[in-house]
C-alpha cells in the first residue's frame, strides 16, 4: 500500500539531524518565515536564489531587506561574487529520502546545482509531500527518466571531508550548514510534487 508522508517525518528528520542537518517545520504560511529564521540565525545578509524559483513568491517575502543575488548568469562572470561574498542560498528540493535523510534536488537553469554546492549555509524548503520512504521510492515517484535532466543532486547533512588519518572535518570546503525547511503543500506554490504518497517501499 502507499505510505503516507505524514509517517515519514519523524524517521526523515531524525536522519537529517544524524548528519548534522537542521530540520525547522512550518505551517501552511509560515514556511518564508521559517526560511527566514534559518538565515537569521546564522546573520546572513547577501543570499542567492535561483532566476525562476519555484518558491516565488513567497520567497521573495522571506528575503526582504537582504541583498538578494539572482544566479541568472554564467558563473565564471561572478565567480569572485560567489565564492567570497555569498552567504546563503535558498532552493527547493524535489524529493526528501526518510530513511537517510537526503535532499533530491533537480537543478537546471532555474536553480543550477552551484546553488547547493558553494555558499557555505544552504536553506532547503521540501513540502511534506514528497517525502519518499527510500531511494528507490523517490526515484519511482520522480522518474527523471521522462525528462532525463543533467544531473540529479543527493545532499545528505552538510559537506564533510576526512584527512589521511580519517578525521572527519564538516564545512571545511563548500556547505557548513544545511537547513531543512518542512513544509505542508501550498496552493499558491508551484513546486513539482513527488507523487510520494502513493508509492510503495
Amino acid at each position: 500500500r502507499g505510505v503516507d508522508p505524514v509517517d515519514l517525518l519523524d524517521i526523515f528528520e531524525n536522519a537529517a539531524r544524524g548528519w548534522r542537518a537542521d530540520v525547522l517545520h512550518a505551517d501552511v504560511a509560515g514556511w518564508p518565515l521559517a526560511v527566514r529564521a534559518a538565515l537569521d540565525a546564522r546573520s546572513c545578509q547577501t543570499v542567492v536564489t535561483g532566476a525562476v524559483s519555484p518558491l516565488q513568491p513567497g520567497l521573495a517575502e522571506a528575503l526582504q531587506g537582504l541583498q538578494v543575488r539572482v544566479f541568472n548568469q554564467a558563473l565564471e562572470g561572478w565567480k569572485l561574487e560567489m565564492f567570497d561574498t555569498v552567504d546563503a542560498s535558498v532552493t527547493s528540493a524535489q524529493a526528501g529520502i526518510a530513511d537517510t535523510g537526503t535532499l533530491v534536488l533537480i537543478p537546471g537553469m532555474h536553480e543550477p546545482r552551484t546553488l547547493s554546492l558553494v555558499p557555505p549555509v544552504h536553506v532547503a524548503v521540501l513540502m511534506a509531500s514528497q517525502l519518499c520512504a527510500s531511494l528507490p521510492a523517490a526515484m519511482l515517484a520522480l522518474q527523471p527518466e521522462r525528462d532525463m535532466p543533467t544531473n540529479l543532486v543527493l545532499v545528505t547533512g552538510p559537506s564533510a571531508t576526512a584527512d589521511i588519518e580519517g578525521v572527519l572535518i564538516h564545512g571545511a570546503p563548500g556547505v557548513r550548514s544545511l537547513t531543512v525547511v518542512l513544509a505542508p503543500p501550498q496552493p499558491t506554490t508551484t513546486l513539482p510534487r513527488s507523487g510520494c504518497t502513493s508509492s510503495s517501499t
